[in-house]
C-alpha cells in the first residue's frame, strides 16, 4: 500500500511540475540512497571480516 501511495504522489508531482526537473531530482535522490546503502554494506562487511579475523587469531 505504501508503494502505491508513493507512485501516486510521484505521478501527481510529475504532472504538476516539469517532468525533466522531477526526473533529475529523482535520479539524484536514488543515487544518494544507493550510495549510502553501498557504504553501509561495505562497513558491515568489513566489520564482520575484522571481527572474524580477530576471533580466529585469538583462538
Amino acid at each position: 500500500m505504501f508503494i502505491l501511495s508513493v507512485v501516486f504522489w510521484y505521478r501527481l508531482l510529475c504532472f504538476k511540475l516539469n517532468q525533466d526537473w522531477v526526473w533529475r531530482i529523482t535520479v539524484i535522490l536514488v543515487g544518494e540512497v544507493l550510495h549510502l546503502e553501498l557504504e553501509l554494506a561495505k562497513r558491515i562487511y568489513y566489520e564482520n571480516v575484522c571481527y572474524t579475523s580477530i576471533a580466529n587469531f585469538e583462538t
